[in-house]
């Protein structure tokens, strides 16, 4: 174990004390929307957060060259909201290493007005699952009213990271990405429809030259249609699909051909372009006592839309569910669902998945009793075209 000595102490107290100060430091963090004539009114100082420590002895016949028998960790989570700005820090410290955890420069600002609502900084808004889920850093505006709505936005989607490329321990690299969208959207009822446009692209000068041979930019457009149809209260149907076209390399050879051309205005069309679709659809029933959908959803081979974190595709799934009351008491619920993979037969095998779930609870003398069954199963189909092995293997899983 490592001695403490009075140079390692001092060293110790002084990064303690720089990561103090740091944390000291004034950084903006996003807040939620607000009126402009409540922020007087509100509260001029209030802080949340936690203060807490953890502490482990460890031992083990093998020695103590493992980890130190005795470790104590403090850690802090403060955030000084002053007029809804927010003011946040984090401190680590465990033994004698220092960890310490302070945000990049975040500042958000959605003030409100009537039916308006403006967005400043790291905003997010509300759009299709398939086309934007990620928040954004720059300026945009929503409008809502009773039956109508309308958004517009623009800004950074994603920094940059351009380490040095000359240095052994630099971060894998990206572009800056850019990107804007609006939507325009109208209610009434049970039933409502919303479009929506998001155009998305990477910065070449992000990014070290010598970087750019690893990584490519990459550009997309990706348009979303969502809504829903409802009959009488009891007939329901709701739909949200979307289409991306999506270029892998920005700097490829574009694609000359009349028809290509004709959308060169919106989106250019490349050798490294490709167009794609995700989409899904719920049927839905609700009687006195009684209700039961359908589901489905498929999802194209690389779908891919850079307004999203990450999107699941290459499959289509087909789901039922049903539920009812009996005598006021008895509640009984099923549902069922079943998965496919590889739809366009490129991979070497295929994946089918099943889910059951079944489930019944009743309530006597204020006492809830409530069992559960849950069988999940899978199978991987290898194609036989492809590796001259038509066996399958197969797995279940169940639970109660």
């Amino acid at each position: 174990m490592r001695q403490s000595t009075p140079g390692h102490r001092h060293r110790l107290a002084a990064r303690l004390s720089a990561a103090i100060l740091m944390a000291c430091s004034w950084a903006i963090a996003p807040v939620c929307a607000q009126d402009i004539s409540q922020i007087a009114k509100s509260d001029p100082l209030i802080i949340t957060g936690s203060i807490g420590t953890n502490n482990t002895y460890f031992h083990s016949s093998a020695g103590l060259g493992y980890m130190s028998p005795l470790s104590n960790s403090f850690f802090a989570n403060l955030n000084f909201n002053i007029y809804g700005f927010s003011m946040p820090f984090s401190i680590y410290f465990s033994n004698d290493n220092l960890n310490f955890s302070y945000p990049q420069f975040s500042f958000n600002l959605s003030p409100s007005y009537k039916n308006f609502t403006a967005h400043i900084g790291q905003s997010s808004m509300p759009f299709s699952q398939y086309v934007l889920n990620m928040s954004f850093n720059g300026v945009g505006l929503e409008w809502r009213d009773k039956q109508f709505r309308a958004s517009a936005f623009y800004g950074v989607l994603r920094r940059a990271v351009n380490d040095n490329p000359d240095d052994p321990t630099a971060r894998i690299p990206q572009y800056r990405r850019y990107g804007w969208g609006i939507s325009a959207g109208y209610s009434k009822g049970g039933n409502s429809i919303d479009l929506y446009f998001l155009r998305a692209y990477d910065s070449e000068s992000s990014i070290d030259e010598r970087w750019r041979t690893r990584v490519r930019p990459q550009e997309n457009l990706v348009l979303g249609l969502k809504g829903q149809l409802s009959y009488k209260n009891f007939l329901s149907l709701a739909a949200n699909v979307a289409t991306s076209a999506f270029t892998a390399d920005r700097e490829s050879q574009q694609v000359m051909t009349d028809e290509a051309r004709r959308f060169d205005k919106i989106f250019e069309t490349r050798y490294t372009s490709r167009l794609r679709f995700a989409g899904d659809a719920t049927l839905g029933l609700t009687l006195k006592g009684f209700n039961a959908s359908i589901f489905y959803k498929y999802i194209q081979p690389d779908y891919v839309s850079l307004g999203t974190y990450y999107t699941s595709n290459n499959y289509h799934t087909l789901g039922l569910s049903a539920g009812t009351t009996l005598f006021r008491r008895l509640t009984l619920s099923a549902s069922f669902s079943g998965q496919e993979d590889n739809l366009a037969k490129q991979q070497l095998y295929t994946t089918r998945g099943y889910v059951y779930n079944a489930m019944a609870g009743t309530v006597c003398q204020d006492i809830d009793f409530c069992g559960l069954y849950k069988k999940y199963s899978f199978k991987l189909f290898f194609l036989p075209e492809l590796t001259h092995n038509s066996d399958a293997f197969q797995a279940v899983l169940q639970a109660f």
